[in-house]
């Protein structure tokens, strides 16, 4: 899974390396908190604590990470027995 997300972050090539880092280390703080259970509201305040970043910004970067880390998740699941990910 790791290595997936890993995969992702190569492609934004486009973002200073500052930004990628931000990106790199929200979305792994995404993979905790659903690992841990948590809902994507709570992963958002702390979103918005972290920086000058508004609440319903927070919001929209909680929820766009919580389904990566999910994606992530479903792709290495599938990956782990043997899908090629093609009917």
């Amino acid at each position: 899974m790791q290595s997936l997300i890993h995969e992702q972050i190569t492609y934004i090539k486009s973002l200073p390396i500052e930004a990628a880092d931000r990106v790199y280390d929200t979305l792994n703080r995404a993979i905790e908190a659903m690992v841990n259970g948590e809902r994507p509201e709570y992963f958002a305040e702390m979103i918005a604590q972290s920086g000058k970043i508004t609440a319903s910004r927070a919001k929209m970067i909680a929820r766009t990470e919580s389904g990566r880390a999910i994606q992530a998740l479903t792709q290495a699941r599938a990956l782990a027995i043997g899908s090629t990910g093609y009917i």
